[in-house]
């Protein structure tokens, strides 16, 4: 069971997942760990991106990269006494709620989509809250599922005005 996640940086559709701490102990027995930096930590319940391309690849035909480009982003979480938050009680046992959490970065192992690939993952995504077997959408996911309908709404009634890029030396409509 995994749990996928999405973010946007710098324009590229990032999706990363989340399975539960055993199995993710278990997959980590004998790999290599992600880079660190010197205050981010990798993620207890990070799904490696073999796990992330199979479910990828199951719920969406288009992901035809076996090599989609593995990147080690940071996620800014919430913390409690050192241990990042599950998602989802299918995660891992949340903690009491007497607690305060902080947000702290956390390394994750994320694959890069190409924009087609992206948009087709998204629009799968659409009102469901499961991609396949095993496969669970988590909320920033549905999140960017439910930006791009509201975009493609938009641009099916014409309901927008386009921009111009003026830092181009030949300004465009945008």
């Amino acid at each position: 069971m995994i749990i996928l996640h999405a973010g946007i940086l710098e324009d590229r559709l990032f999706v990363w997942g989340e399975v539960s701490e055993e199995a993710a102990r278990v997959k980590r027995q004998g790999r290599r760990r992600a880079p660190t930096a010197r205050h981010e930590l990798p993620l207890t319940y990070a799904a490696d991106s073999e796990a992330l391309y199979e479910c990828l690849a199951e719920a969406d035909p288009t992901v035809t990269s076996k090599y989609l480009p593995t990147e080690y982003p940071i996620a800014w979480l919430p913390t409690i006494n050192g241990r990042p938050l599950p998602s989802s009680p299918l995660i891992a046992e949340l903690p009491e709620h007497s607690e305060k959490a902080e947000l702290a970065p956390w390394i994750v192992v994320a694959e890069v989509l190409p924009t087609a690939e992206a948009i087709e993952l998204l629009c799968s995504c659409v009102g469901k809250d499961v991609l396949g077997p095993g496969v669970i959408i988590g909320r920033d996911l549905a999140y960017w599922a439910n930006a791009l309908r509201f975009a493609g709404q938009i641009v099916a009634r014409q309901s927008f005005l386009p921009g111009i890029n003026m830092t181009d030396p030949d300004p465009r409509a945008e």
